[in-house]
């Protein structure tokens, strides 16, 4: 289960709060090596999201892979 799923940059605070980070909890023992191939896989994934570089299609600036939306004219990127 992951505790603490939707409370990072909810407005709870501006002050990150390690207490309030996602954690990946493994109930089972015999889960634990998923767990941390669960835990590498998203490692992978932000680390390839950021490097990629997204062409906005309405303004043509570029944007970090990981964004959902144009920095510079906040329409959505594909």
């Amino acid at each position: 289960m992951i505790r603490n799923e939707f409370l990072t940059f909810s407005g709870i605070t501006e002050i990150p709060i390690p207490e309030f980070f996602p954690a990946l909890c493994v109930l089972n023992d015999d889960d634990y090596m998923r767990a941390v191939a669960i835990i590498r896989e998203h490692l992978n994934a932000s680390q390839m999201d950021s490097d990629t570089e997204i062409a906005c299609v309405a303004c043509g600036e570029t944007n970090p892979g990981n964004f959902g939306v144009c920095w510079s004219c906040g329409k959505p990127l594909e």
